[in-house]
């Protein structure tokens, strides 16, 4: 990823999304007492404009027409106030069963929310486990690889070719260790099976135009899929050229690589408004949604940034979102680590062979 671009961490958007549930839930206590309290009034007019009624009905029976002769405006105005006080209250009434009505529809809304939340937040939770095992492992392999060379130089005896070939087994087991959890993460967060791979460029065609030229091919699976017909497009490279997300993280703009990520939960409508491309005819048989991510390149001074590319694919989508954009992010840098270290003992291995 570009140094000017930061992803927002998932945390965040929880807290923000906590505060306002209980901003909502002061909103629904308010209307609560609002509420109740239009109830209590529209009781006391209804009750009004009933005793009213009755009074008058009384005078008209117990007194003379006569009697009441003069006191015609006082009765017409009594009437009045009456119908005013029922109308009013079966207005209130009214307003307040609609009302009410609403708040247990927010209600719900609110506990569906909380509902989706408490699911997300386990995710994360289970996904953060996940990405300290990761980190773990590292760590585990990083002291395998010390106690390796170190033996070596303190007894003097230089670094033999076993050495080296017990160093890439050590560092094969973690990068497949890396995959499966990540599968792992992925499966969980979109709900669908996701395939896991590695690719990396060729070495020697750096110097070629990008991405005229440029050949890629596929260095490692997950568990599962090192077991499907996925593998036998592995053992060649292939231009970047021949595949919309690998040209799109290895095009060049005036000497910078701006892409990162390309990621598409739909790739056949892709096709069909020809956006993307794969030299692969059958490729929808295996998926049909993608999210790729440049693997940064830490040798220093390399013209292209990227060593490779972790990508995930899957035939339900949820991979184009920025909670799956952030974890594969913090996957590829970890992954960058692994094949640098990988690229220099090849690179020591070629030289003995050689020599």
């Amino acid at each position: 990823m570009s140094e000017d671009k930061k992803e927002n961490k998932p945390g965040e958007k929880q807290r923000t999304f906590q505060r306002f549930l209980m901003l909502f839930s002061h909103i629904v206590t308010i209307s609560h007492v609002v509420h109740a309290t239009s109830y209590v009034i529209a009781t006391v007019m209804l009750g009004i404009s009933i005793y009213s009624g009755i009074s008058v009905y009384t005078s008209l029976i117990s007194k003379n027409i006569d009697e009441l002769a003069g006191k015609t405006l006082i009765l017409q105005y009594g009437i009045i106030v009456t119908a005013f006080a029922v109308v009013f209250g079966l207005v209130l009434v009214l307003r307040y069963q609609s009302l009410y009505a609403r708040e247990r529809s927010s209600s719900g809304q609110i506990v569906t929310m909380n509902s989706a939340l408490s699911f997300r937040i386990n995710q994360y939770s289970e996904n953060n486990e996940d990405f300290l095992l990761i980190a773990y492992h590292n760590a585990d392999c990083d002291k395998k690889l010390f106690d390796v060379f170190m033996n070596q130089i303190v007894s003097q005896q230089g670094i033999p070719p076993e050495a080296i070939t017990r160093a890439l087994a050590i560092i094969e087991a973690n990068l497949d260790m890396i995959l499966d959890h990540t599968k792992t993460i992925f499966g969980r967060t979109t709900g669908h099976k996701c395939a896991i791979c590695i690719k990396i460029i060729d070495y020697d065609s750096e110097h070629i135009e990008i991405p005229r030229d440029l050949r890629i091919r596929t260095l490692n699976r997950d568990s599962y899929s090192r077991n499907s017909s996925r593998i036998q497009h592995d053992h060649r490279y292939y231009s970047v050229r021949s595949n919309t997300a690998d040209r799109h993280i290895f095009t060049s703009v005036d000497g910078h690589y701006p892409n990162d990520i390309y990621a598409d939960d739909d790739l056949i409508k892709a096709r069909k408004e020809g956006r993307y491309e794969n030299e692969r005819s059958d490729w929808d048989e295996d998926y049909t949604a993608t999210l790729v991510c440049g693997i940064r390149n830490l040798r220093v001074g390399e013209k292209i940034p990227w060593i490779g590319e972790i990508c995930i694919d899957n035939k339900g989508g949820g991979l184009n979102n920025e909670v799956a954009r952030h974890n594969i992010i913090e996957v590829a840098y970890r992954l960058s680590v692994m094949l640098y270290r990988q690229s220099l003992l090849e690179e020591m291995q070629s030289v003995r062979r050689s020599s």
